[in-house]
């Protein structure tokens, strides 16, 4: 739904709100309902609880399986949270050429560079792990360095 809220001292709501405008206009008012009847029917802390346990099994399963596919020349940066493993390709590849590799695998990364302001990132790549279940996520690394095979 991509809802949240925030409680800002009035100086600074002002500003808020007028960046949020600027934005969007406005947050659907249906989103709008359904969040706030999921909030009067269930207790956000024990949904998060739910979500950090998910995620927490998802991520470990991405670093684990990435470190046992993929060449032990690719880098990635364990996250302490939220839902992407980001990762560095060694020297001399392109994450965009590995990604129509990855593509004929049926396995899909994005490329780092457009996340750049500089124009760098090449070498960079971001797997999500949020919606996959750990089977789903090892037979990606399995496709994903079939990719790299395929790319070398």
């Amino acid at each position: 739904f991509r809802i949240g809220w925030i409680v800002a001292p009035p100086e600074i709501y002002e500003k808020l709100l007028v960046a949020k405008q600027a934005a969007d206009l406005h947050t659907s008012s249906l989103n709008q309902y359904i969040l706030t009847q999921y909030l009067q029917d269930n207790v956000l802390d024990d949904h998060l609880e739910i979500i950090k346990d998910a995620y927490g099994r998802q991520c470990s399963t991405m670093i684990e399986t990435a470190h046992h596919y993929l060449p032990k020349e690719v880098d990635f940066l364990e996250p302490e949270g939220g839902m992407f493993l980001w990762g560095s390709l060694p020297e001399g590849y392109d994450a965009m050429a590995l990604f129509d590799h990855a593509v004929r695998e049926k396995v899909v990364f994005v490329p780092g560079m457009p996340f750049y302001t500089e124009g760098s990132g090449a070498s960079t790549f971001r797997l999500s792990f949020s919606c996959t279940e750990p089977d789903v996520i090892e037979e990606g690394m399995q496709r994903l360095a079939q990719a790299f095979g395929n790319y070398a």
